[in-house]
């Protein structure tokens, strides 16, 4: 017989009303009252719906599949614990110079001072914002402008206007400069974050550029650097040269003809792809 349902439950009522009358009358939105006839059976619910426990046979358990599993987890958790989760490739450019134990090409203590990443970040800046259909005549007058809102970190305003002057004076009368003002520019100071290797690569992409029908990745570098170093110092930029194109293609399905990597202090540039 089965037990009585617990107090207050829908089959506890039911079962009330069903003890009650033999029978049941509705009326459904004013229709004709009909009759719902009942009839009590008792069932044992105990056994039928128990699920059946052979327990002469043990569950089968693969447990060198399992230990092996956990090892693999394991490699792979002390593997990943040495490894940052974010990177970028100014970073991964500064490892393999560390690990390589050599002296960087590209200018020594300045490159590395507070002086040398304070011109390359206010050159990015004002690239960023400067129109490249405007008469080259104007920029000293843009860049005293722009200057007069930037923190120079405790360096004479007067000597980092004059060193960016002597930047953009070069850079302004080369073939790289010339091929950007004629182009149609895409985007510029990208900033992106996508899975690479393992670990999530965060990057800032310089300029993004469409010429004759070709999208292109420009790059600027304020380093110190001789012409006859460009083809050696240019495959330093490894990882921003694999990394960009492929920041591009995820975000724009495009394929990229080449990153031009430019040296604004020397006015060249190295075309890559």
């Amino acid at each position: 017989v089965v037990k009585k349902p617990g107090a207050g439950s829908f089959l506890s009522l039911l079962q009330e009303k069903l003890e009650m009358e033999e029978s049941l009358e509705i009326s459904l939105d004013g229709a004709e009252k009909d009759r719902i006839k009942t009839e009590c059976v008792a069932v044992d619910l105990g056994q039928e719906f128990r699920h059946p426990i052979d327990k002469k046979t043990p569950p089968r358990v693969d447990w060198k599949a399992c230990a092996a599993l956990w090892q693999e987890r394991g490699e792979w958790y002390e593997a990943i614990q040495g490894r940052l989760v974010f990177v970028t490739p100014s970073l991964l450019k500064r490892i393999d110079e560390d690990q390589e134990n050599r002296p960087a090409l590209l200018g020594g203590g300045d490159r590395k001072g507070e002086k040398g990443k304070l011109i390359g970040r206010l050159a990015h800046r004002f690239l960023e914002v400067w129109d490249f259909s405007d008469g080259l005549e104007i920029y000293r007058d843009r860049l005293t402008d722009f200057l007069a809102t930037e923190t120079m970190s405790g360096f004479p305003r007067g000597e980092i206007f004059e060193e960016l002057v002597e930047i953009f004076r070069v850079f302004f009368r080369s073939s790289a400069y010339k091929e950007i003002s004629q182009s149609l520019i895409i985007g510029r100071e990208i900033p992106f974050l996508m899975p690479w290797d393992g670990q999530v690569m965060d990057g800032v992409i310089d300029l993004v550029y469409e010429l004759e029908g070709k999208l292109y990745i420009g790059e600027y570098k304020t380093d110190r650097v001789c012409k006859e170093d460009l083809k050696v110092v240019a495959k330093r930029y490894r990882y921003q040269t694999e990394v960009y194109p492929e920041a591009i293609r995820k975000a724009l399905k495009r394929e990229v003809a080449g990153v031009r990597l430019i040296f604004l202090r020397i006015g060249e540039s190295v075309l890559v792809g």
